[in-house]
């Protein structure tokens, strides 16, 4: 019995001591329970073995998948009208949720640090430094090095030297 067979067996007539419950099988293949025991032991034939792999591969009968069904050209088709879909596209459908679940967790994760970060005694601390940031850029945009007036576009050493020149005539 190969791995597909066996699996089908155990999903579908497994019973509560861990057995398999041969006259559920043996009915649900239209066989005896001797055959049953026998395949279990021994193999089962080859239309037991494809049945078990189509079962597997089937759209399980469930009211969550009612009105689904695969087309000859493998998508799968859903109740709506024109709405279906090819092995890729669950797969993107399946990486884009995946990405969204981890998304999600960075926000939450990020939220969380911010709000952390906003408590009132960081926040003047840091309302401080930029005041002083700000002093500071005030002072620099009155510096003679910096300044852009007429009177400050000439080098420093010429104004060094005008000083210079104003206090020897004094």
């Amino acid at each position: 019995m190969n791995f597909t067979t066996r699996s089908f067996f155990l999903m579908h007539f497994l019973n509560s001591n861990g057995r398999i419950d041969a006259l559920k099988a043996a009915n649900h293949f239209g066989v005896s329970e001797r055959t049953v025991r026998y395949w279990w032991s021994n193999g089962c034939p080859k239309w037991v073995d494809r049945f078990c792999e189509l079962a597997e591969r089937a759209i399980p009968k469930t009211d969550d998948w009612d009105g689904f069904r695969f087309g000859r050209d493998g998508r799968l088709y859903t109740p709506y009208k024109d709405f279906s879909f090819s092995g890729s596209e669950i797969l993107d459908v399946w990486w884009d949720r995946n990405e969204l679940s981890y998304n999600r967790r960075d926000v939450r994760i990020l939220t969380d640090q911010l709000k952390a970060f906003r408590n009132d005694d960081e926040r003047g601390a840091i309302n401080e430094e930029i005041d002083e940031l700000v002093r500071s850029l005030q002072k620099l945009k009155q510096s003679p090095l910096l300044a852009l007036g007429a009177e400050f576009n000439s080098s420093l050493a010429e104004k060094q030297k005008k000083k210079a020149t104003s206090m020897n005539k004094k």
